[in-house]
């Protein structure tokens, strides 16, 4: 199962920052792949994602979208909005998805959770958590309208308890929010946990993507941690050539996710109180083919998980 989270936040000079993080492990269920080994996905200019549970979903929506998404912006001169870009998605992974549920006899039918970074028209930073499955479908919106970093998780419950309050410890204790987040997803996808095979379905390499505010595009760097690199999730390490660029080294802290992952609530609610009780869009509120396809500007900011009034 993927572990990864979008994020937003402010860097020191002022400029926002979206980010997206996810684990590269590939999972299997009898025979039948659950997880793809890239889990994050551009969907075209300035948006991404990161997808968890069943893999043909969302391999299929990003591709329709980005392709919608890219040709749109080769011949107008703005650039379709993330409100546009992540109901298309919406609409794409339930089409994938529901003419399985019908045929689906096991008693979970394909499900996924896609999480959604991007700038608003209007330059604002904006995260969106699109579920699909048979009996729950909906879209939640959250836009950066403050100076604090906010950061939405997917993938493995217990590694979701463990980010979420991760992230809370590091801001208490005034560590870098985000570089702590990617610290917890490599140190679980390299240890087991306090509990024998807690973490045992994230693994393999971390991807990582970012864009800032004055960026056309995202961008996906060389990355390494603890010796290692990676680039989307696959390990180069032995292949690295002099002529590359440096790779961005991300600090790690062992002893700091060591201690929190013994001294975690496995309890604690994992879904934050602003996604838990904010408002949702139910997918076919607004992912409906008659104005599917009609751009229209980005709400000016979202509050509560809905559009706020221009």
């Amino acid at each position: 199962m993927t572990l990864g989270f979008v994020a937003a936040t402010k860097r020191e000079n002022g400029v926002p920052l979206i980010m997206v993080v996810a684990d590269s492990r590939i999972s299997l269920s009898g025979s039948a792949p659950m997880d793809a080994g890239i889990k994050t996905y551009e969907l075209g200019g300035r948006v991404a994602m990161v997808a968890s549970g069943h893999a043909l979903p969302a391999l299929f929506a990003s591709q329709l979208v980005r392709t919608r998404v890219e040709n749109h912006n080769r011949h107008s001169k703005i650039p379709i909005g993330f409100y546009d870009t992540v109901s298309l998605l919406a609409f794409y992974l339930k089409l994938s998805a529901q003419d399985q549920w019908a045929k689906c006899s096991t008693a979970h039918p394909w499900a996924c959770q896609v999480a959604v970074a991007g700038f608003l028209q209007n330059d604002l930073p904006c995260l969106a958590v699109v579920t699909v499955s048979k009996e729950y479908n909906r879209i939640f919106f959250q836009s950066l309208n403050s100076n604090k970093s906010i950061a939405l998780v997917v993938g493995n419950d217990l590694g979701k308890s463990l980010l979420y309050q991760g992230f809370a410890a590091a801001r208490k204790e005034k560590k870098p929010v985000l570089t702590s987040g990617i610290s917890l997803i490599w140190y679980m996808s390299s240890h087991l946990g306090t509990d024998p095979g807690v973490y045992s379905s994230i693994g393999g390499g971390i991807s990582v993507g970012f864009c800032a505010q004055d960026s056309m595009d995202f961008s996906w760097p060389l990355i390494e941690i603890e010796g290692k690199s990676f680039l989307q999730g696959v390990d180069l390490t032995d292949y690295i050539r002099p002529s590359w660029p440096q790779p961005e080294v991300l600090p790690y802290d062992e002893s700091w996710c060591a201690e929190l992952d013994k001294n975690i609530n496995r309890d604690q609610e994992d879904i934050p109180f602003i996604e838990k009780y904010s408002k949702h869009y139910y997918i076919d509120s607004i992912s409906r083919p008659d104005t599917l396809f009609q751009t229209c500007d980005d709400p000016p900011a979202f509050e509560d998980g809905v559009a706020c009034q221009a």
